[in-house]
């Protein structure tokens, strides 16, 4: 598991008003993950995980965007709902 990134689920601000998505290697399946937490219930497990084709390597790091098609009369949430 690497550091996963904070990201704000909209205006609130407790710590743990946030999605924490991040990757981690699925060693088991030979492919890298990417990880998506409610910071305000990490003992839950993520709320959603997309597999990659195969394991990229370790200290890999990007910037995540949403698409702003998607973003029209859209939150975050609503965007990892659909994508649990």
């Amino acid at each position: 598991v690497e550091e996963h990134l904070f990201v704000p689920k909209g205006t609130g601000s407790a710590e743990t008003d946030c999605w924490l998505i991040g990757t981690a290697i699925n060693v088991r399946a030979g492919k890298s993950e990417v990880w998506v937490f409610d910071a305000s219930n990490i003992e839950d497990g993520p709320v959603a995980v997309w597999q990659a084709d195969y394991a990229w390597p370790l200290g890999f790091h990007g910037t995540w965007r949403l698409d702003p098609r998607k973003l029209r009369n859209k939150n975050l949430d609503a965007l990892i709902g659909e994508a649990a």
